[in-house]
C-alpha cells in the first residue's frame, strides 16, 4: 500500500508548523476568535427604503476575560453594541421590507449551544420605534471563509438548494463492515493498518467514512482510506452517495516502516438504503433550534464547501461555531415616513493572550450597508475606559471613549482593538529562546554543509581540468 509519503510529508509539515510558532509561557494557545458583527440588510434587492443615518455604538464597561466559556464569566459579561438606523421611505407607496441581520459565528470561547451557560437569544434585541419585536431566527452555512454578505443572504432560502451532485432524491447507501485479521493476539508488536482503494470519479459517487478511519492518500485517481487496528477486529461505517457501486477489497498489513503484509477478512454486516434527504435529517437532533430546509442547506453547503468536490466527505455532525446565526424581519414604512429600528447584541471580541494583558480586537462589518439604496451619514461611539491601540477607519478620543463621525459610508470594515494598558507588551518565555537557538543552529548547520559540497564540487572540477 502506498502511504508512506503521506505520512512522511504530514510529519515533516507539523514539524515546520512548530519551528514557525513561538510558544509563550501563559498559554498555548493565543488567539480566540470572537464575533464579527454586520448591520442590517434588505432582503429584495430594489427595495426603495433609504438609511438617512446610522449611530453605532459600543458600551464596553467589561475588560475581557482570556476565557470566557465558564461562569459566571460568561452570565456575567456585559459588553454590547446597538446598531441604531434612521430608515426613510421616500417613494409615494406603502414599502414592506423584510430584513436580515447576521451576528456571525459563536467565538470560540463561548460555550457550545446545548450548555446551560449559554444564553444567546436573549443578549439581543430588535426595535422598531421604541418597541421590541420578535423576529424569526434563521441559519446558513459559513464554516471558516470570510462573510461576504451578497453570498451569505443569498442562502437564506425557503426551499432546498439545488446542487449538480446533492440532490434530495440522491441514493445513499449506507454499509457496516467488520474487518478482522487472523492475529488472535494484537496487543503486542506493530498494529495493523486496513486499506482499501476507491476510484476518483465525484461526477458518480462520493464516499463517506465514520470516525474510525486514521488516514487518507489521494491521487487523480484514486484515493486510500486506511484504519489502525490495536485488536484483531474493528467495525467500521462506510457511506456511499450517488449511483451503486461495488464496494472495494481491504488489503491488511502491519504498521511499521517495513510492513509485512498480514492475512484478513472483511464482510458487510449491515446495510441501509436512503435517499440523500432522509439522510440529512436523520443526521439532525429531534430537538434542534434548526428549521429542516436551514439545517438541509446547511450540511449541504458544507459538504460542497469541505469536500471541494472529491471523494471524502467530512463527519454529518456539525461544528457548531461555523453556522451563520440571522435574525429575519419585517418593518411597515408609509410614504415619506421615517422608522427607527435598533439592533443590540453582545460585542464578543477576539482575543490575544500574548500579551500582558490581553488585546481585544472588534470586528463591525460596514459592507453591508452598501446594498441599500441610499446610505447616509454614520456615528461611531465606543464607551469604554480602556486604551485604543489600533483602529481603522481612525476614531477620536471623547469624553467617555472614542468616537467618531462620517458623511459617507466609509471604505473597508471598521475594526479596532483595545487594552487596559497603554502600552501592551508581548510575552515571551525561555521556550521561545530555545526555538530560537534551534533555529540559528540549523541555518549554521546548512551553511556549513553548503560550504562543505561547494569546495568538494571545486576540488573536482579542477581535477578535471588539470
Amino acid at each position: 500500500m502506498k502511504k508512506r509519503d503521506f505520512s512522511i510529508i504530514i510529519l515533516s509539515m507539523a514539524a515546520a508548523a512548530f519551528m514557525c510558532i513561538p510558544a509563550y509561557a501563559n498559554s498555548a494557545m493565543t488567539f480566540w476568535s470572537g464575533t464579527d458583527a454586520a448591520g442590517v440588510v434588505s432582503t429584495e434587492g430594489d427595495c426603495p427604503l433609504e438609511v438617512v443615518h446610522e449611530t453605532l455604538t459600543f458600551d464596553l464597561p467589561d475588560t475581557a476575560k482570556e476565557d470566557l466559556s465558564h461562569e459566571p464569566a460568561w452570565s456575567a459579561y456585559r459588553n454590547s453594541y446597538t446598531a441604531e438606523y434612521e430608515i426613510y421611505n421616500p417613494s409615494d407607496l406603502d414599502v414592506s421590507a423584510v430584513l436580515s441581520f447576521p451576528f456571525g459565528t459563536a467565538p470560540v470561547y463561548a460555550p457550545q449551544h446545548d450548555s446551560p451557560a449559554y444564553d444567546d437569544e436573549t443578549r439581543y434585541a430588535v426595535l422598531i420605534n421604541g418597541e421590541i419585536i420578535k423576529p424569526e431566527v434563521r441559519y446558513s452555512y459559513l464554516g471558516w471563509r470570510k462573510f461576504d454578505v451578497k453570498q451569505d443572504l443569498s442562502m437564506l432560502k425557503d426551499i432546498y438548494m439545488e446542487d449538480s451532485f446533492f440532490r434530495a432524491d440522491l441514493p445513499v447507501n449506507r454499509y457496516l463492515l467488520h474487518l478482522e485479521v487472523n492475529d488472535a493476539d494484537q496487543s503486542e508488536g506493530p498494529l495493523t493498518e486496513a486499506a482499501c482503494e476507491l476510484p476518483a470519479r465525484p461526477e458518480k459517487n462520493r464516499y463517506q467514512f465514520g470516525t474510525e478511519v486514521t488516514g487518507i492518500r489521494m491521487s487523480e485517481t484514486e484515493f486510500t482510506a486506511g484504519i489502525y487496528m490495536n485488536q484483531s477486529s474493528a467495525d467500521l461505517v462506510m457511506n456511499v452517495f450517488g449511483e451503486a457501486a461495488e464496494l472495494p477489497e481491504w488489503h491488511f498489513e502491519t504498521s511499521e516502516a517495513d510492513p509485512k503484509e498480514k492475512q484478513g477478512t472483511w464482510q458487510v454486516i449491515e446495510q441501509k438504503t436512503m435517499t440523500y434527504e432522509e439522510y440529512v435529517m436523520e443526521t439532525r437532533p429531534a430537538d434542534s433550534p434548526i428549521s429542516p430546509v436551514d439545517y438541509y442547506n446547511a450540511l449541504t453547503e458544507r459538504f460542497i464547501h469541505e469536500s471541494e468536490n472529491l471523494l471524502i466527505l467530512p463527519s454529518a455532525e456539525f461544528m457548531e461555531r461555523g453556522l451563520m446565526k440571522w435574525y429575519r424581519y419585517s418593518i411597515d414604512v408609509k410614504p415619506g415616513e421615517t422608522i427607527i429600528n435598533s439592533v443590540t447584541a453582545p460585542a464578543l471580541p477576539s482575543l490575544y493572550t500574548n500579551y500582558e494583558d490581553p488585546l481585544q480586537e472588534y470586528t463591525y462589518l460596514l459592507s453591508p450597508a452598501s446594498l441599500w439604496k441610499k446610505f447616509g451619514s454614520l456615528d461611531v461611539i465606543v464607551n469604554t475606559d480602556e486604551y485604543l491601540i489600533s483602529s481603522q477607519p481612525a476614531l477620536d478620543k471623547a469624553e467617555n471613549g472614542y468616537s467618531a463621525h462620517f458623511e459617507n459610508l466609509p471604505e473597508g470594515e471598521l475594526q479596532f482593538s483595545l487594552c487596559v494598558s497603554q502600552n501592551p507588551k508581548r510575552l515571551h518565555s525561555e521556550i521561545d529562546w530555545a526555538i530560537l537557538l534551534l533555529l540559528v543552529m540549523m541555518f549554521v548547520f546548512i551553511g556549513l554543509t553548503l560550504t562543505v559540497i561547494i569546495k568538494v564540487i571545486k576540488m573536482i572540477l579542477k581535477r578535471k581540468n588539470q
